[in-house]
């Protein structure tokens, strides 16, 4: 997979260089999960060691629905875990060059604000990208979580700097293309809010997959897309994944594969009040908030784990928001007293189901390479 792709190296880097590094730490504050910090260690260690001024992109949160947040306590978790002085700079704008240039040292890194506080940066904006790269001659993209991703900061940056791709990416993909290997006796429970994890879960997964069980949106997508009601349900407002999936359920891998549960749990708009509905008889106030683990789930799950199935958890199963976790426990304690193998796809995922072992830091760039799409930075680091 990385054949002739630019990867960061020690023979690269020169004492007193400037670096940027385009990383994925998109962690909240006091997080319990920080694989994706850890993630970016073992090259920031290296260009730490070898006296590089170190300049940090990194993005947290979504310019859209306005959850991006500023991030300066990463500063004193690198601090910690890199034994050097971290800098956080809240305002990025163009006084800043001459500002680092004249404060940051050798082995030193600077923190710049927050990506995706920038309007143009999911856009991929050429004009973003390129006062981004004004800062560093070089730049290392890091962060497997958005390596599917177009943003200015790790793939059009590449249109006026030379990049290298992080170790910790390529220790990502090694994890995955190992579980890729796999061809039979698996299950996919696909949870969540993305878009990656429906269209992925009635095109690659389906057709490779022995079953699927669908949580979260998916499944209210799913639930609604063969006429029934759904309430006040999360579902992606996506007319083209929306027309796909009312075809998709017509089909027979769709009959075959997909595991429908018999009742679902629900909870009002303004309560956390929860109770249980047959899946035909959800009303038009409430919320699809989890699945209920009914005796035919229950033994489903024991005669998986009787053939020894694997397990692919891409996305959270239970609305966390309203305090449910049914199905996140349950999966949880399965997984543990009976030893199977897994893979647990996102950092978000692993967090809510408190699982720290075989863990992929990026939920959609990890089923985007598992069903064999080009990843576009991947492709843009080729060397020729």
């Amino acid at each position: 997979m990385f054949k002739n792709i630019k990867i960061l190296e020690k023979r690269l880097l020169n004492y007193g260089d400037k670096w940027l590094y385009a990383s994925g730490m998109n962690v909240k504050n006091n997080s319990n999960d920080i694989s994706r910090i850890d993630e970016e260690i073992q090259d920031l260690k290296l260009l730490v060691k070898f006296g590089i001024k170190t300049i940090i992109l990194n993005h947290q949160g979504d310019y859209n629905n306005k959850s991006s947040i500023h991030t300066p306590y990463l500063s004193k978790i690198l601090k910690k875990k890199l034994n050097t002085k971290v800098y956080y700079y809240k305002k990025i704008n163009k006084y800043l060059f001459k500002k680092i240039d004249k404060k940051l040292k050798p082995g030193e890194i600077v923190i710049l604000g927050n990506t995706r506080l920038f309007s143009g940066e999911q856009k991929n904006s050429l004009s973003l990208s390129k006062f981004f790269s004004k800062f560093a001659d070089k730049i290392v993209i890091g962060g497997f979580c958005k390596i599917h991703r177009k943003n200015s900061s790790n793939y059009g940056i590449l249109n006026f700097i030379d990049g290298y791709i992080s170790n910790g990416v390529l220790n990502e993909v090694r994890k995955i293309e190992s579980w890729e290997k796999k061809s039979k006796n698996i299950i996919a429970i696909i949870g969540g809010i993305k878009k990656e994890k429906v269209s992925n879960g009635i095109g690659f997964l389906a057709n490779k997959y022995d079953y699927i069980l669908p949580t979260g949106v998916f499944l209210n997508m799913i639930i609604k897309s063969i006429g029934l009601e759904i309430g006040l349900s999360k579902v992606l407002n996506n007319k083209i994944l929306k027309e796909k999936l009312i075809n998709f359920v017509k089909t027979k891998n769709f009959k075959k594969k997909f595991i429908l549960p018999e009742k679902v749990i629900v909870c009002k708009k303004k309560s956390k009040k929860i109770m249980y509905r047959d899946i035909e008889k959800v009303e038009k106030d409430e919320i699809i908030c989890g699945v209920k683990l009914t005796k035919k789930i229950r033994d489903l799950f024991f005669e998986l784990q009787k053939k020894r199935f694997s397990f692919l958890i891409a996305g959270t199963p239970d609305y966390k928001e309203k305090g449910i976790k049914h199905m996140g426990d349950y999966l949880k304690n399965f997984l543990k007293k009976n030893n199977l193998n897994y893979l647990v796809l996102g950092g978000d995922t692993a967090r809510d189901l408190s699982i720290k072992k075989n863990i992929s830091s990026g939920g959609g760039a990890a089923l985007e390479f598992l069903a064999g799409k080009k990843l576009p930075i991947l492709k843009k680091l080729k060397q020729f």
